[in-house]
Order: C-alpha cells, then structure tokens, then sequence
C-alpha cells in the first residue's frame, strides 16, 4: 500500500538514499498536517509535476530539486515494490492461481488492467503457462529474447495493461528504435532499480541509463505521459468491450482522475456489463458510484476472500 511506503520495514528494503527517504517521508507529513486529504498519491503528482518544470520542492525550510526527488521516489517504488511476492507453497497462492485459471478458462479473453507497480500478476500467469504481454506492441519491449519469440510465434494469452507503469520497466527517452512511440519500453524479468543501472538493450545507447517505468496518479489527461498512453488506449478498448468486470482491492482516490475518467466510460455504454467489487467489509468508496452509478455489485470482500471462495 502507498500509504505504507515509509515504513522502517518497507525503507529497510529500498535502494534510494536515506537523506531523499527522509526528506519525502517529512514532505508527506507536512502536507498531511496542513491538509487532512493530502496521500502520498498526491504528493508524488506534485513532485511529478515540478520535476518536469524545472521547479523546486520545500519543506523543512529548505528547498529540494524536484528532478532529485522524483528519481529517488520511482527508485524507492521499484526496489520495494518489485520485491512484492507470494509463497509459492501457501494456500493463498493456490487461491490466486485457481482464481486466474477459472477466469482464463472461462473468458473468451482475459485481460488485467492494474494500477500497481509490482509484478505479481506476472507471477501468477508465468505459473500458469499462460503467455502474457504488455497490450501493445508499439513501444514495449521484453528483454528476454525468450518471451519476444514466443509472442512473436503465438501472440499473446493474457493482456496486461500497467496503468501507472511497472517496477520492472526501464525506459528509454527517444529511442531511436521506438517506432511511433515517443519512447521504448524495455520489460526486465526483475524489478529495474539503480542497482541493476541497464542501458537500452534496443538501441545499446552509449550516453545514457534506462529510467524507472512508474509514474503517479497523474491529476490530468495520461497524455503528460506519453510512454504509457498506447497501454491506457489500450485499456479504454478492453473496456468498451468487456462482458465482466471485477475490480479488486482499488480504493479509486480522488486523485486519479484519470482513472475515473476511464471507468466512467463504462457506464454510458450501450453493453451492461456485470460489474462486482471487492474494496473489503467497509464497501466500494462513494467514488464508484460516481464512476458506475448503481451498476455494480459490491461484494464486501476482501481480495482473499474473493479468491478462496472463488467458484
């Protein structure tokens, strides 16, 4: 959970320096003090937005770049989040993979829009033997020749659609091998962070470094992302065409409001799809029923259960 992200434990586990931890650990507390709404999701736009600005960040009386912030934040994300994992040996991994499993089996096409940065659906799909790729060809790319050849030969099985970007991809800016993309996306087996510090595999750039695939809720159009603009096109169609959806565990903050904008689409289509959410026993937050309207079907569950008492 964001909300967690600067959490002895969770710190424990980054790659960023300690004094940038520090310094965006004090920045969301502030804001929180002066604002009681304020979430790291915000503060990570407004990190987001000074950077490409050329602005700068305050707190503690002192003035940060917010270029230096927000690459220690997306290295902070990468690192933790890439370290997201389920035992193997536990029920609630057999839970998650006869969840996945009915739904592939049972679905004319599966696919899985996400806003979190971890790989865990891959994981889960790679279990299954179930060939997945990003949703678009244009503008991403596996590193691992292996899975380029399969999808190549076969295509893909399962669409996953990473709304807010992934802890495992590494972007390169202007590549020239991007084709209609303004940049190329390398997707790494592993969480790309600064230890690993790749160049581009496709243009074998000699005068820079891949930067970390994540972006924040951006409060705005997807376009100040242009890198990810193909995955949310590509989710605006999935949608349209959905006979089922099932929204797990996303609490839609205010914030995003571009993901509001992209699921309240859904709700003037001439299809009805059936929609069912599991946000846990407090319910679907009020900003589903401005997406959906009374449309859904609000389970009360939470993620686990869905899945342990999944048909």
């Amino acid at each position: 959970m964001l909300r967690e992200l600067f959490t002895e434990e969770v710190v424990s586990h980054s790659e960023a320096q300690n004094e940038s931890l520090a310094v965006l650990a004090s920045l969301l507390q502030e804001r929180q003090s002066t604002n009681d709404a304020s979430t790291i999701e915000i503060v990570f736009c407004e990190i987001w937005r000074e950077a490409h600005t050329g602005g700068t960040i305050g707190t503690g009386g002192e003035s940060w770049q917010a270029a230096d912030l927000l690459n220690e934040l997306t290295v902070h994300l990468a690192s933790v989040c890439g370290r997201v994992h389920v035992r193997r040996s536990t029920t609630l991994w057999a839970n998650y993979i006869h969840f996945f499993d009915d739904l592939y089996r049972n679905s004319k096409s599966l696919a899985v829009i996400t806003f979190n940065y971890d790989m865990l659906v891959e994981q889960i799909l790679d279990d299954l033997g179930l060939r997945f790729d990003y949703s678009t060809p244009v503008g991403i790319r596996f590193e691992n020749s292996r899975r380029r050849q399969r999808l190549s030969r076969a295509g893909g099985q399962v669409s996953v659609m990473k709304l807010h970007g992934s802890a495992n991809w590494g972007v390169c800016r202007g590549c020239t091998k991007s084709g209609r993309a303004p940049d190329l996306i390398t997707a790494f087996e592993g969480a790309y962070t600064r230890t690993r510090r790749k160049r581009c595999p496709a243009c074998e750039s000699k005068t820079k470094f891949l930067d970390a695939g994540i972006i924040p809720p951006i409060l705005g159009k997807a376009g100040e992302a242009q890198r990810e603009k193909t995955v949310w096109e590509a989710a605006r169609k999935t949608l349209s065409r959905a006979r089922e959806i099932i929204v797990i565990g996303y609490s839609l903050p205010p914030s995003d409001t571009e993901a509001k904008s992209l699921l309240s689409e859904v709700r003037f289509l001439g299809r009805r799809p059936r929609i069912r959410i599991a946000c846990g026993p407090g319910g679907a937050p009020s900003t589903y029923l401005d997406v959906f309207g009374n449309r859904f079907k609000d389970t009360g569950l939470y993620t686990e259960d869905l899945f342990s008492g999944w048909p």
